[in-house]
């Protein structure tokens, strides 16, 4: 019987030290599908790990470009129901970051500014904001989108 109880306590011990080695090994836990899927799962469904993870995706170069080049995605983003107009509209803050990132994307992407200015110059709206003197003297303000202004 303590042969019995013996055996079945190193079992247990074997047990918690492979568990144990192997929730501190991350790439351990990244090598089973089954375990990525579930992280992934998580992550997304999770509102600070899901913006950690937004932070880490646009610090690495290798994620930018695969973005850059997913157009499923860039699609689902953008939408044809607005979807990103009305998130910019709702977070102001993140209406700045997306605008800086898209001015510092074109200052390196000689082809990507091409295309912007091409398409900012067929739109009269913006052509008739970039050319609007107070536009020049910092002020943003669209006379549009101006809270007392009628669209011209």
């Amino acid at each position: 019987m303590k042969t019995i109880g013996t055996i079945s306590g190193y079992i247990i011990l074997i047990m918690i030290v492979s568990c144990v080695d192997q929730a501190q090994n991350p790439m351990a836990i990244l090598e089973n599908k089954e375990n990525r899927e579930l992280l992934m799962e998580k992550i997304s469904n999770d509102h600070d790990m899901m913006g950690e993870m937004i932070s880490q995706i646009m610090q690495s170069d290798h994620a930018i470009q695969m973005m850059k080049g997913n157009k499923d995605m860039i699609g689902k983003m953008m939408g044809s129901n607005n979807g990103m107009m009305k998130m910019m509209q709702k977070d102001t803050a993140m209406a700045g970051i997306i605008m800086n990132n898209m001015m510092v994307m074109m200052e390196n992407d000689s082809s990507m500014c091409k295309k912007m200015c091409k398409k900012m110059g067929a739109n009269q709206h913006m052509m008739g904001m970039m050319h609007d003197d107070k536009m020049k003297n910092g002020d943003m303000t669209c006379p549009m989108h101006a809270t007392n202004s009628k669209p011209k």
